[in-house]
C-alpha cells in the first residue's frame, strides 16, 4: 500500500526549492533562453526548476547563486535547501519502489474493512463485560425487566458495531495529527513570551542588538551588507582589445551624436557605455567606483579589510579607442588600488594638486577604521589605477557583526569583474610636446559638436594621463 501522508510530507521541500529558484531566476532577469544560456543548460530545463518538476545539479545551482549575487550566508541556506529536497526525492522514490512490490498480491480488500483491521492483521472483537449484581433480600421478588433494560441487552447490529469500532480507530490519530499542527504554534508563542519578559526584566544583561539580528537570520534575512555600486567616471572613455570593434549599432549611435545630448543624462552615451563594458571594455588608467555598504544589522559592522581579489594581467588594450574625455571634476577619493604594486592592497588616497588628482598612499587600514553603525550606511569611492598592465579583478570586504567571526562580501559588475587598462603609448608627452597613442581605431569628440572616426588611430595625439 502506497504511503501517500509520506509524499504529501516530501512535497514541500520541492515546492520551496523551487519557489528559490524562481525568486533567483527573477533577480537575474531577462528572457528565459538567456538565462539557460548563463547556466549552463537548456531552456526546458530552467522550466522544470521553476515547477519543481527537477531539482537542479550541483553546479548549475551554484552558478546560479552566483549569477544572482547570493550573499554568502544566503548561499549555505539555498545550498542546503538544495540537499533537503535532494534527500526528499531519493526517499520518495525508494517509498514508490517499496509500494509497487507489495500489496499486490493479495485479495482485493475495501476501505471498510480496512478500517477496522487491526496493526496484527486480525479484526477487532467485540468484548462482553458481566457486572456484579447484588443479591435480593430474602422474601423479595426479583425485580421484572424494564422495556429500557431490555433494549439495552438486544444485541447490536454487526454494521452498528463496524461503525462504531471505526470511528474509535480513527478518532486518536486525528486527534495526534491536529496536535502536531498546533504543538509548533504554541512553541512559537511560547519562546516569544519568554524573550520578552527577559527583555524587560533584565535589560542590562541582554543584548538587544544581538537579539535582533538573531532574530533576522532565523526569518531568513541573512544578508548582513547590502552593497550598491556606481561608476564615477567623468568623462566617457573605453579601450577594447586588440581585433576588437565597435557594432554597427553602436556606431550607428556614436555617429547620431550632437551638440544636443550634452544636456541629457550621461550625455546620451550611457547605455552605450553598459553595453561596452558588460562586453568586457576597459577604463583607461583610471576607474573611479562608488560603493554604498548599507548595515541589515543592529550591531555595529567592522570593515576590517577591502581589497581586490580574482585579479587577471594581460598586456594593455590596443584594439579600440573611445576618446571622449571628462568635463569636470571627479568625486572625492578616500581609498586607492595600485595595480603596478605586486599585491595591491588598499591605500590612502592622497590628493597631489587642486584638480583632485590623487596617488596612492600608505595602508588605509593601518591610519583608519571603518565601521557602519545598525542600520546605517557608509560611502565609499574607490579609485584603481595601472599603468603597466590591464588587470580585471573583483573587491573583497572582509567583515564582523559585532563580536562574530569575519565574514567576506566579494562585489563585481552584476557577475563581471572590473576591467582596466593603460593606454597604448606610442611616445608619451614630453614638456610642451604631447604624447601620441596607438591603435586600431579611435573614436573621439570634435569640438563637442561630433563623435568621429580619427582618420590616424595609430598617432592619435593624447597627453597626460594617458600619454
Amino acid at each position: 500500500m502506497r504511503d501517500r501522508r509520506g509524499e504529501a510530507e516530501r512535497r514541500p521541500a520541492m515546492a520551496e526549492l523551487a519557489a528559490i529558484i524562481a525568486d533567483l531566476l527573477d533577480q537575474v532577469g531577462g528572457e528565459p533562453a538567456e538565462q539557460a544560456a548563463r547556466l549552463g543548460v537548456d531552456v526546458a530545463t530552467v522550466y522544470r526548476w521553476r515547477k519543481g518538476a527537477r531539482r537542479p545539479q550541483r553546479q548549475p545551482f551554484e552558478t546560479l547563486l552566483r549569477v544572482a549575487e547570493v550573499p554568502p550566508r544566503q548561499r549555505e541556506l539555498y545550498l542546503r535547501k538544495w540537499e533537503l529536497a535532494g534527500q526528499s526525492a531519493r526517499a520518495s522514490a525508494a517509498a514508490k519502489r517499496s509500494s509497487g512490490s507489495s500489496g499486490e498480491d493479495g485479495p482485493a480488500t475495501s476501505p471498510s474493512a480496512r478500517s477496522v483491521v487491526s496493526a496484527s492483521g486480525e479484526r477487532p472483537q467485540p468484548v462482553t463485560v458481566t457486572l456484579p449484581v447484588a443479591p435480593a433480600a430474602p422474601g423479595t421478588a426479583a425485580p421484572e425487566p424494564s422495556p429500557a433494560s431490555a433494549s439495552e441487552a438486544t444485541p447490536m447490529p454487526a454494521t452498528e458495531a463496524r461503525s462504531v469500532l471505526v470511528a474509535e480507530s480513527s478518532a486518536a490519530p486525528r486527534v495526534a495529527r491536529r496536535f502536531r499542527k498546533v504543538l509548533p504554534i504554541a512553541v512559537a508563542v511560547v519562546v516569544v513570551l519568554a524573550a520578552g519578559v527577559v527583555w524587560l526584566v533584565v535589560p542590562d544583561a541582554v543584548d538587544r542588538a544581538g537579539l535582533r539580528d538573531q532574530v533576522r537570520e532565523r526569518l531568513g534575512e541573512s544578508a548582513d551588507i547590502q552593497p550598491t555600486l556606481r561608476y564615477e567616471d567623468p568623462g566617457f572613455e573605453l579601450l577594447l582589445p586588440s581585433g576588437a570593434r565597435f557594432t554597427a549599432e553602436q556606431e550607428s549611435v556614436l555617429r547620431r551624436w550632437t551638440q544636443e545630448d550634452l544636456g541629457r543624462d550621461r550625455i546620451g552615451l550611457g547605455p552605450l557605455v553598459d553595453g561596452l563594458r558588460a562586453g568586457g571594455a576597459a577604463t583607461p588608467v583610471a576607474l573611479n567606483l562608488v560603493l554604498t555598504l548599507k548595515s541589515r544589522r543592529d550591531q555595529v559592522i567592522h570593515v576590517d579589510d577591502v581589497r581586490p581579489v580574482d585579479v587577471r594581467r594581460a598586456a594593455p588594450y590596443a584594439g579600440t579607442f573611445l576618446f571622449v574625455p571628462p568635463q569636470g571634476p571627479g568625486e572625492t577619493v578616500k581609498m586607492m588600488f595600485d595595480f603596478d604594486d605586486v599585491d595591491p592592497r588598499a591605500r590612502l588616497a592622497r590628493p597631489v594638486d587642486a584638480d583632485t588628482a590623487y596617488e596612492p598612499g600608505g595602508p588605509f587600514f593601518a591610519e583608519k577604521t571603518l565601521t557602519i553603525d545598525g542600520g546605517a550606511e557608509e560611502v565609499l569611492s574607490l579609485k584603481s589605477v595601472t599603468t603597466r598592465d590591464a588587470v580585471t579583478f573583483r573587491v573583497r570586504i572582509d567583515y564582523r557583526v559585532g563580536d562574530g567571526p569575519v565574514e567576506h562580501l566579494v562585489i563585481d559588475d552584476r557577475g563581471r569583474p572590473f576591467a582596466l587598462s593603460p593606454v597604448s603609448c606610442l611616445d608619451r608627452t614630453r614638456g610642451d610636446v604631447m604624447g601620441h597613442a596607438r591603435y586600431e581605431r579611435v573614436w573621439a569628440m570634435k569640438g563637442f559638436r561630433s563623435i568621429e572616426p580619427v582618420k590616424d588611430p595609430r598617432r592619435f595625439e593624447v597627453g597626460p594621463p594617458y600619454c
